[in-house]
């Protein structure tokens, strides 16, 4: 097995605009995300690959994601 832990990239956008999209409401409520907050699959998708196409200082977000072998299994975000 290889875990590998790197700065997001634009083909992994769409795996955290799943993410944020598809959590239950009262799940991302424990992690303190207000759900009516979050925007529709595609809208994040598109917000994550413009900040992805902006040089790293002018980012207003920040993505880390974690990778077991070929698997996607988690990430962090800082914004």
């Amino acid at each position: 097995m290889l875990l590998d832990v790197r700065n997001m990239e634009k083909s992994d956008s769409h795996y955290i605009a799943k993410y944020f999209s598809n959590a239950d409401p009262e799940y991302l409520k424990g992690m303190g995300v207000d759900k009516t907050k979050i925007s529709e699959y595609e809208i994040l998708k598109e917000k994550y690959v413009s900040e992805l196409d902006k040089a790293p200082v002018y980012r207003q977000l920040y993505f880390l994601i974690w990778w077991l072998d070929t698997v996607p299994i988690g990430h962090c975000n800082i914004n």
